[in-house]
């Protein structure tokens, strides 16, 4: 298993066979590539993300400032495309989105740990 931004390159030199992706959804740069999903495990999605972080008592204004100054990057056409060519979708979010995705992320993977029984050792 890999991010599709490391692997796509290798699926179609035909180093590796792609058999699915781990998205809810199907990838747009490998349409014809179903999602584990559909390929027998309902509900599976797990996906690579990034975010920009800052310590906890960053002045909220400069905390406003720098995701401005991401989003407006982020969105710019030719930096989609840059990342487009390796397979990478770049999205953008508000503080309130990111805030609740972290949140969501949070509460996923706690509830998987639990109900598998993993201890930290």
């Amino acid at each position: 298993m890999g991010a599709l931004g490391s692997s796509l390159p290798l699926a179609k030199s035909g180093r590796i066979k792609a058999l699915a992706v781990t998205t809810a959804q199907r990838s747009p740069f490998v349409p014809d590539l179903p999602t584990i999903s559909e390929s027998g495990v309902p509900g599976y999605d797990f996906s690579f993300w990034y975010g920009i972080f800052v310590a906890a008592k960053t002045p909220r204004g400069v905390v406003s400032q720098l995701n401005r100054d991401v989003v407006n990057v982020v969105e710019k056409s030719a930096l989609k495309q840059r990342f487009a060519v390796n397979g990478v979708t770049a999205e953008s979010s508000s503080l309130l989105q990111f805030a609740a995705e972290i949140k969501s992320e949070l509460r996923k993977w706690t509830d998987l740990i639990k109900s598998a029984g993993i201890k930290p050792q």
